[in-house]
Order: structure tokens, then sequence, then C-alpha cells
């Protein structure tokens, strides 16, 4: 059952709470729709028969509004809405049906004629469109168009994104990370209301502590006991290719610039950082040397030592940069003792074992 509600013009003077530059007029929409809504979308500026096939919370005319972003010139258009209960798993449903006409596996776009996908839709998949204004004489309203509507608050945007993304699993099997998390919701909002509402981050934090449990120290910050509800196109990596990033504390910027000097503060990061090194250093010197004989005469030299770390980081990691050779001698010297200087320079009773140069 659709529930709308709409007041009309309401005087808010009134109300004594309300200081009195607040008190005016104000035009108030309510919208409360438990159901969920598959939309196909057209856009003039794509060929006609390029269609978007996504889900959405909301009314599909405001999802449609929030889609028109600077990179699309014009304005979706609603061809048909389905009234679901589940919109992810119909779209999913949808999706793999419309596989080969899928124009990237990591968008909702599907290079189909209209008249072909309604077939399909209706006759094949036995699914009910309808028109929008079909949608609108349902609900009793149409939306009006560029006006702003909080669809949820806060608390239960929350929760409808934690519903959507994650699954409990056991704790051995799967775990999050905050950066992760960060980066989905990001993504998430940005689906379902055009913006990234990254003001809201630490309230979905406490979401996640409160569903899964406290943080854990991982080999970063995160949950255990969850995973991401697997999508395909909804794996962080791709999420937003450059576009935005991403501390490993959770918090995004926008720019490089903005991310660098953030970390170059965070202690999150800072112990996420050291905690990589300390790993990636055990790693080389293991791999590269053993102790041996002492010989005064035949001591594991620095420039040795340097040779083989950038040919092995090359290797791993592509080109070596910043100053991580100074740690590496650190390491070396907390695991075979102090460098001696005669009668030769060098680490004594260690060699190298694999030649990386």
């Amino acid at each position: 059952m659709i529930s709308t509600h709409f007041s009309s013009t309401v005087d808010l003077s009134h109300k004594k709470q309300i200081p009195d530059k607040l008190n005016k007029v104000f035009i108030i929409y309510i919208i409360t729709m438990p159901n969920q809504y598959v939309y196909i979308f057209s856009n003039e500026s794509f060929p006609h028969d390029i269609l978007k096939i996504g889900w959405t919370r909301c009314h599909p005319s405001i999802r449609a509004q929030n889609l028109q972003t600077s990179g699309v010139p014009s304005p979706f258009t609603v061809e048909y809405v389905i009234i679901t209960s589940s919109g992810r798993t119909l779209e999913k449903e949808i999706h793999c049906y419309l596989d080969e006409y899928r124009v990237s596996p990591k968008r909702e776009f599907f290079k189909i004629n209209k008249m072909n996908l309604h077939d399909i839709l209706t006759n094949i998949m036995d699914l009910n469109l309808i028109t929008i204004d079909e949608l609108n004489a349902q609900l009793g309203h149409t939306i009006p168009v560029n006006v702003t509507t909080e669809v949820r608050p806060v608390s239960q945007r929350v929760s409808a994104f934690l519903d959507d993304t994650f699954e409990s699993c056991d704790p051995t099997e799967g775990h999050i990370y905050k950066k992760d998390v960060s980066m989905l919701f990001a993504y998430w909002c940005k689906q379902n209301y055009g913006e990234t509402y990254h003001n809201m981050i630490q309230d979905v934090f406490d979401g996640m502590t409160e569903k899964y449990g406290e943080l854990k120290e991982l080999s970063s910050h995160g949950w255990l006991g969850v995973h991401q509800i697997r999508h395909s196109n909804r794996d962080p990596v791709y999420l937003f290719g450059g576009d935005k990033h991403f501390c490993d504390c959770g918090k995004m910027y926008k720019t490089i610039k903005g991310i660098n000097n953030h970390e170059s503060i965070c202690s999150v990061y800072q112990k996420f950082k050291s905690k990589q090194e300390k790993e990636m250093l055990c790693a080389f010197i293991k791999e590269t040397f053993e102790p041996c004989e002492p010989n005064p005469y035949d001591r594991l030299q620095k420039s040795v030592v340097q040779r083989q770390f950038a040919d092995w980081y090359n290797m791993q990691y592509g080109k070596l940069g910043g100053n991580l050779i100074q740690k590496v001698y650190d390491a070396l010297t907390e695991k075979f003792g102090e460098i001696k200087k005669y009668p030769s320079p060098g680490w004594d009773g260690v060699r190298v074992i694999t030649c990386h140069i």
C-alpha cells in the first residue's frame, strides 16, 4: 500500500521554539514510499537504443533529476517503472537476463530497442511495466520539478545503505575496511540521491559498529564477520576512478593535495603505512639474506644492500620512491647487529642468498 502525505501552505509563526527570523511560510513535501522501483530511463543525448536500467527507493522522477550531472547535458526521461518490494534483487535479475545487451559490465546501460525491451520484460519475464503518469496516478500526486525532497532521515538512510550493501558472515571468512565502507557509501548516495553526503560517514561507521561489533585492527581498521553483497559494478576500487580520494581512516577528499595533506597527519594512515613498511622489509630481508660465519674481510656492505633492495622493490612494486633505504639499514641492524667498521665496513655474519640484480 503506497502512502503519500502532502500538506498545503503551513504558517509556522505560532511555533514558539522557532526563532523569529525563521517565522515564515514553508511549502512542505512529505513523502513516505515503502515501495521500491526498477526504472528504465532514456536520454536524448544518447542514441535512441541506449537505455539505463536501475533501481531506487525514491520517486523515479527524483532519481532522474539526480542523475543529470555536468557530464550529461540532457535530463533523463522515465520510460517505464516497475513497482517492487525488492528493487536490488529485481534489478540484478533483469541485468542478468539482458547481459548480452549490456554496454559495459560496470555500467547500467543497455543497447536495446525500447519496444524489444518492453516485450522481453512483459512477455518473457512477466513483469508489470507502467508509465510515470500511471505511477503518479497510483500515488495520487506528481513530483514537483526541481524540488529537493528529503526521502528519509539520516538514520533510515544509513540503515538502508547497510542493508543494501553488507551481510553477516563467519568472522574467519570476511571483513570490511573503513576505507571500503566510505567508498561504497559515497557511491551508494551518488546512485540514489545524486550526491555523496560524506558528512554522514561517521553515522555510517557508528551503524556498522552497532550492527557488526567494534572496529578491529586488521591490516587496516575494519569490521570482522561482515562482507559486501557482491555487485559486479560496485567493487570499491572501480567506483570513482580517481575522481575522489579516500584515506584508510574513511575520510574522503576531492584532490590529491587534500588527501596527501590529511595522510601526513592521520594517525590511522601512519600506523597502517608503518605496518605495511615493516611487513615489506621483513619479506625483503627473509628472501634475500641469511646468517653465516662471521668474516671481518667479507662483510655485507651497504652498497650491496641498496642495489638488492632497489631491484627487489622494482620487481614487487615498481619504481622505488621515497627514502626507504635507511629503514632497510635499520631493519638489518635490528636483525643482524650493528655495522662493523674495521677492517671491512658492513654487517658481519650475514650473506646474500638470493640475488635480485
